[in-house]
């Protein structure tokens, strides 16, 4: 078997890249996401023979992992803005930016 020269040895370190020869490690979000596809379908499991039988407290760490996983269920936050056309004008200038921005978003008719 011929052995490479340095500089050709070290050309195909450079196009394999692994320079050091040690493999790389994952970063955070690629191990956070290996370990989810991991867990979730346990996590899945353990929900479900909490459900069946009604005892044991394993449904909590796998709810959690499942938020973490797929996110928490939106909350709907009822409004409390004003009808548009129920305000006067003082009220408009007291009005924050982001309520006015809300107002006018939540708003179903153009008001000239």
């Amino acid at each position: 078997m011929a052995r490479l020269k340095p500089d050709e040895l070290q050309a195909a370190r450079v196009r394999s890249g692994r320079l050091g020869g040690r493999p790389r490690k994952p970063t955070v979000d690629e191990a956070r996401s290996e370990a989810l596809d991991r867990l979730v379908p346990k996590a899945i499991k353990v929900l479900e023979e909490a459900l069946d039988s009604g005892k044991g407290e394993a449904w909590r760490p796998a709810l959690r992992l499942l938020e973490h996983s797929w996110g928490r269920p939106p909350e709907h936050v009822p409004s409390t803005l004003p009808d548009i056309t129920d305000i006067g004008l003082e009220e408009i200038r007291a009005m924050s930016t982001a309520d006015l921005v809300a107002l006018v978003a939540s708003s179903d008719e153009v008001v000239p």
